[in-house]
């Protein structure tokens, strides 16, 4: 989960998913879209490839969908897991 999160910590890597959530793209559509070097594209690349969001098929790097979904409904899981129950009608705000 670790790796998740360091995929999703980089806005960088944020946008390179909304990008690639409208389909695949070449490693030179996603650098055209940014204003740096093609070393660092690579390096959010090879990040999110690591995390098991984007896979690279030929020159296309495309988004897998599934897997971030699944790593998504995970954290929620454990926010829930984790989160203390609180009775609506106590749930007060107090005029401090």
């Amino acid at each position: 989960m670790e790796r998740v999160f360091a995929a999703l910590k980089s806005d960088v890597r944020r946008q390179i998913l909304v990008y690639l959530s409208s389909g695949e793209l070449t490693f030179r559509q996603l650098k055209a879209r940014f204003p740096f070097s093609g070393p660092a594209i690579l390096y959010h690349l090879r990040m999110l490839e690591e995390a098991q969001f984007i896979e690279h098929r030929g020159p296309y790097y495309a988004l897998l969908t599934d897997n971030v979904r699944k790593a998504f409904e995970v954290f929620l899981s454990g926010l829930e897991a984790q989160a203390p129950l609180i009775e609506p009608s106590r749930a007060t705000v107090s005029a401090c």
